[in-house]
């Protein structure tokens, strides 16, 4: 083999690696809304071997450098290591704690692919096709799914939102997911340079997760919506300085308002308990008793089941009649009260790592909107406030997954990136 054929082979073999760390989150983050976890477990060994693939045949660490943008990631990387630290400190070790280090190996890796760099080929618009196009696939079928069966149309979305649960997925999990979706489209219309064809093809995509949020029983993946498009619509009077819009967006939020307030689940909130009051208020009076160093990451599990079955009221209202009934509940005849969970990642990380681990987590919340992304950065910072409403009302360790921020931070970033290489004079612009 010549020299000449040897270099072929060898950009070709180079050019494949710098594409595999792309097919292996866009593979992840396409099962995300699906409860397919050995699929995604398969696919986080396929994305660290082909990162590692990729940063070593390519080189990555020469056009290494640094800028004040790294230090989100730094903050990623922190937040992943307080697994492996609290666990020195902890008498007790379960398969929580496994269960922990993959809840937040999403820090780890976007973290070191932010730090030290990583392939160039990511781009926003590839995971945004790639969750509409998923979104659009999900709700077409519970469509058809649902049509089989002739009802008014009160029950036809009741049945709708049952197959959702049945067949796909938790509302919480599927709202952020579509939220998620909304606000890539909206980047990829407003700045996607697509041209009025194409505009019009993502705006249709996006109707599909936009129909199945607002006709969803959860509150905060409406709510959430709801806050996103009202933000947006700021965002746009202010930047275009349409003062007269105001009035328009004063009554735009009277009927959101309105629209919140009729729905069904919304006023169910009002009239009846909430399971998550008494879930939080177990998690405050542990909180109150180790709120410095907290306990552990198996510890907190091993205390907060204790006190949630010894919560009679608790018991009364939700694990009796829901959890131990419900068959998703169930493991070779016995109850697995997974799913009872502090709901709620800043009462969760500070009752298992303390006020450390509370400030840790809401400096890698809140530093993301201190980063310098140029065009991106507003679509950013809608993803991290998606994320942030999640992160109230859902536990790390239950629907709340670390790649629903992660993910978007890295994207936009490395999207700005690569805007900086090609074109010096876009910072100006």
């Amino acid at each position: 083999m010549t020299d000449y054929a040897r270099r072929i082979c060898m950009n070709l073999l180079r050019e494949i690696c710098a594409w595999l760390p792309v097919i292996g989150l866009l593979a992840i983050v396409i099962a995300l809304p699906f409860q397919f976890g050995w699929w995604v477990q398969g696919m986080y060994y396929f994305l660290a071997f082909g990162y590692i693939l990729d940063y070593v045949l390519n080189r990555r660490w020469r056009n290494w450098h640094w800028e004040p943008n790294k230090i989100v990631f730094i903050a990623f990387i922190l937040f992943s290591f307080l697994v492996p630290i609290s666990q020195l400190f902890d008498t007790v070790c379960t398969s929580v704690y496994t269960s922990a280090l993959e809840n937040v190996s999403p820090f780890l890796f976007v973290g070191l692919c932010g730090l030290v760099g990583t392939t160039d080929k990511f781009h926003v618009d590839y995971f945004g096709w790639a969750m509409l196009i998923v979104s659009v696939i999900i709700v077409g079928v519970l469509i058809a799914w649902t049509e089989i069966y002739t009802s008014t149309q009160y029950a036809w979305i009741e049945l709708f939102n049952l197959h959702r649960t049945e067949l796909i997925n938790t509302h919480m999990v599927l709202n952020m997911y579509w939220n998620i979706s909304l606000v890539l489209g909206m980047y990829m219309l407003v700045r996607g340079g697509y041209s009025l064809g194409w505009r019009i093809v993502i705006g249709g995509l996006m109707c599909a997760p936009l129909f199945a949020i607002l006709i969803s029983e959860g509150r905060t993946g409406v709510i959430t919506t709801v806050l996103i498009i009202m933000i947006s619509l700021l965002y746009v009077i202010l930047r275009s300085r349409r003062w007269q819009l105001w009035s328009l967006w004063i009554i735009l939020c009277i009927g959101a308002a309105c629209f919140l307030w009729t729905k069904p689940n919304v006023q169910e909130l009002l009239r009846t308990p909430n399971p998550r009051i008494y879930q939080w208020e177990i998690s405050m009076q542990m909180i109150r008793e180790r709120p410095w160093l907290g306990y552990g990451v198996s510890s907190a599990r091993e205390e907060y089941i204790q006190r949630v079955m010894n919560n009679q009221p608790l018991k009364d209202l939700y694990i009796e009649p829901i959890v131990e009934k419900d068959p998703r509940y169930r493991q070779n005849g016995e109850v697995n009260y997974r799913v009872l969970h502090p709901h709620s990642v800043f009462l969760e990380t500070w009752m298992r790592y303390g006020i450390i681990g509370l400030l840790v987590l809401s400096f890698c919340l809140l530093s993301p909107f201190a980063m310098r992304l140029g065009k991106g950065q507003f679509y950013m910072d809608l993803c991290v406030v998606i994320y942030i409403v999640q992160a109230f009302m859902e536990s790390l360790s239950a629907q709340c997954n670390a790649m629903y921020l992660c993910v978007p931070v890295l994207l936009f970033y490395i999207t700005r990136s690569k805007a900086d290489d090609t074109s010096p004079s876009c910072c100006e612009q």
